[in-house]
């Protein structure tokens, strides 16, 4: 019964989890099959590598969970994995030795998207530079119209002399 509610809550979280042991995919959630685009079938008992695109990156990517893995007992990091139709996945991916005192048990890696929270960042960043730019704008705009005073005051001088003709020599030195 405990293993069956173990199984069941593991099956239902947003979060992908799944099992790697002798670099094949051993356990994986319906998380990790939502995040990344592929079927069960697809994965289930094949090399890890079949997810990445290259070689290099599979590569890249244990190279790193390892390191961190031997370092700290656990990983945590972002990675940007491939989804099924290409595109990349940011992601936040924690992982964890089943036993860290026999490597063959394989680790357990926990995969959290975060596209929305990538998009909801760079529309932050974007709102923030576009406020600095609207207020550089301004600042510029009350520097411009400060000029543009003294050009309207000296016209409004040269209108109130122009109206006494006596002083109409005068009104070159206001324009």
């Amino acid at each position: 019964h405990s293993m069956d509610l173990l199984l069941a809550i593991l099956g239902s979280t947003i979060h992908g989890i799944v099992l790697i042991r002798d670099r094949k995919f051993t356990w994986l959630n319906q998380g990790f099959v939502d995040i990344l685009g592929w079927s069960f079938k697809d994965i289930q008992g094949v090399e890890a590598l079949k997810i990445f695109p290259e070689s290099a990156d599979y590569e890249q990517f244990i190279t790193l969970a390892s390191n961190k893995l031997r370092t700290n007992g656990c990983a945590n990091f972002e990675y940007e994995l491939t989804h099924k139709l290409g595109h990349k996945v940011p992601c936040l991916v924690t992982g964890k030795r089943v036993d860290p005192s026999d490597r063959s048990k394989g680790d357990v890696f926990s995969i959290t998207d975060l596209t929305e929270q990538k998009a909801s960042e760079r529309r932050i960043m974007e709102s923030e530079r576009l406020k600095a730019i609207g207020e550089l704008a301004s600042g510029v705009a009350h520097n411009f119209n400060n000029l543009l005073q003294i050009v309207l005051g000296n016209c409004q001088l040269a209108q109130m002399k122009i109206a006494s003709y006596t002083d109409y020599m005068n009104v070159g030195k206001n324009l």
